[in-house]
């Protein structure tokens, strides 16, 4: 500390370079001394406070707040100090929360006479706890964060005496009063070996070049009989405390160009789980090939539009967020995409598809983590032609890019969809995705009242599956093509309305039939005569691999479906029998 009894002070008094320079570095002219301690801030790093001297009890002291104190600092704000907060206080209480911010009542005015300058150093795990704590940035705090030399603030102290000496020849600057503590134990001393030194780059390098980049740091030599050098970690430098830090800065000085590229000696192992790192990328290439765009937003989002979008208390919620619009983690990529679909349509790009890949968290007893792949699709199908009528991108076309990427993956025969009910989409336009009895997935159409409050078009279709739940089909089987003709069976009637195609599809693969090739929905028929039954009817394909089917052999099969359809929905044939058509053709 150093104390200046001031006389004569003013800015009229200081030379004219060190104005200019204090206005070239955006200096704001608070107080003439104050200015000066920021000056030597900027040009030695080392922060510094004043106090109002004649506003002090007693002697400064840095210490640990007491349970219940407050401080008002010099931004205004009452602060509720706790118990881990280092202050610099006098008789009265903390004056100045210590590497931070001083506080407002020893502040420096136009009327102070007398000033007591600080200049300490502080711990950065401590300042950057305080920081974080109360949020508070300043440019103290921004250096003495991220670490400041200890041998610093006898250096500083003694250029703003020679300052305030030279501008100010009237004051009395008293000579500053140290209070040191030893500093040799904090600076580590480390023993690096030559042969940790190849070890760690794997090339050799010539012991004198080495020798020569650790000296343009600390000085140093070679020691033969132990093949080391002697390291003691400089003042400057908080992160040269192991020799792998010494061996990244032999390296950065020497040169990277000096190491050779090797392929790395990694046993060969092909595992399912070896090559689950391509799914995502695999579905990037799929959805690109289909004319999607694809697009990298922020996992931090904003709690409110998640709440609104995908209603949810297994938020992962953020303790120290950069800002309100990033205060929880996502749960769900398409928020994101909603955000980029909006900002392009409302700058007149009408039709496009977009897509991202990437994780998303939810919190159980632990915060949990999803491998999620997701799209957004808005406007119409194709670019309009004026021989065509414009075709809006509508549910089927959004499950139709679902299915072909499952068939990437050989899974589409075990992928169901089934009517769900969830907040982002629209009532009677959504689908959970099912592989195997599970949900991994779900699509449909943007909810109108959403679409209305992003002020996005009706047509918006989206769709997000949990890639970390598909497994990479490394090895697939491979059938004959069968050279014997198939038979075609169509299949019309009535059934309840509350039954859905893919429940008879299901009710139809669970036969077991061998033969079966195919089973797909041509026609739905609603009567408004009927008011609890619609019609469908489907299609039947079968093929053997080894002969060609005979009329008795499609009846038995015909017959196993009709009695189980039959049975489990109770349907009743149109025109009481079924028809059918052999298409020599397939096959």
């Amino acid at each position: 500390t150093a104390v200046v009894n001031l006389k004569d002070v003013g800015y009229d008094r200081m030379p004219l370079w060190l104005l200019w320079r204090m206005h070239a570095m955006s200096i704001h002219f608070v107080h003439p001394v104050v200015d000066i301690l920021n000056y030597v801030m900027l040009e030695y790093g080392q922060p510094m406070h004043a106090f109002d001297l004649d506003k002090l009890s007693g002697l400064l002291e840095v210490r640990l707040a007491k349970e219940g104190e407050t401080i008002k600092l010099l931004n205004g704000e009452n602060c509720q100090l706790t118990k881990e907060m280092l202050v610099i206080a006098d008789e009265n209480g903390p004056q100045a929360l210590a590497g931070v911010m001083g506080g407002e009542f020893s502040s420096v005015s136009s009327d102070t006479k007398s000033i007591l300058i600080e200049s300490a150093h502080f711990v950065p795990k401590r300042i950057a706890k305080a920081c974080r704590h109360y949020r508070y940035v300043s440019d103290s705090a921004y250096r003495f964060e991220r670490g400041v030399d200890p041998l610093l603030p006898e250096l500083a102290i003694n250029r703003a005496i020679e300052l305030l000496n030279h501008c100010f020849p009237t004051s009395r600057v008293a000579s500053p009063n140290a209070d040191k503590v030893p500093l040799e134990n904090r600076f580590v001393e480390t023993q690096l070996f030559k042969q940790q030194v190849e070890e760690y780059l794997g090339c050799m390098i010539d012991t004198d070049t080495i020798t020569a980049s650790l000296g343009k740091i600390v000085q140093t030599s070679f020691c033969p009989k132990t093949e080391s050098w002697y390291l003691r970690q400089p003042s400057y430098r908080f992160d040269l405390d192991r020799e792998v830090n010494w061996i990244s800065e032999v390296i950065r000085l020497v040169g990277y160009d000096v190491l050779e590229s090797k392929m790395p000696q990694l046993p060969q192992t092909k595992t399912e789980e070896s090559y689950n790192w391509r799914i995502p990328f695999m579905c990037s290439d799929y959805l690109r090939y289909q004319g999607y765009t694809e697009t990298l937003s922020f996992t931090f989002v904003d709690g409110q539009s998640q709440q609104k979008l995908q209603p949810s208390t297994d938020l992962v919620r953020l303790k120290n967020p950069l800002s309100q619009t990033g205060d929880v983690l996502r749960q769900t990529l398409v928020l994101g995409l909603l955000k980029v679909a909006q900002y392009n349509y409302q700058r007149q790009m009408r039709d496009f598809k977009i897509f991202e890949w990437g994780n998303a968290y939810h919190q159980t007893e632990e915060v949990n983590e999803n491998h999620l792949v997701a799209g957004v699709c808005v406007g119409n199908v194709e670019q309009p032609f004026w021989a065509d009528t414009p075709k809006h991108i509508d549910f089927f076309d959004v499950k139709g890019h679902v299915m072909g990427l499952m068939a990437v993956f050989g899974v589409s025969e075990q992928i169901e969809f089934r009517a769900a009910k969830r907040s982002m989409y629209h009532p009677h336009k959504a689908a959970d995705i099912i592989c195997n009895q599970q949900v991994i997935g779900h699509l449909g159409i943007l909810h109108p009242d959403h679409a209305e409050r992003l002020d996005l078009p009706e047509s918006v279709a989206m769709f997000e599956i949990d890639y970390g739940q598909l497994q990479l089909q490394t090895f697939r089987s491979i059938a004959d093509v069968s050279r014997f003709p198939s038979v075609k069976r169509d299949l019309s009637f009535w059934v309840n309305q509350a039954v859905s195609y893919a429940d008879i599809k299901g009710c139809i693969s669970n036969l077991g039939i061998e033969t079966l090739r195919q089973c797909s929905l041509f026609d739905r028929y609603v009567d408004d005569a009927e008011s609890d039954r619609i019609s469908m009817s489907i299609s039947l394909v079968f093929q053997h691999t080894k002969k060609t089917l005979t009329e008795k052999d499609i009846s038995k099969s015909m017959t196993l479906v009709l009695n189980a359809l039959n049975t489990n929905f109770n349907i009743a044939l149109r025109g009481g029998a079924y028809g059918f058509t052999n298409d020599s053709n397939q096959g």
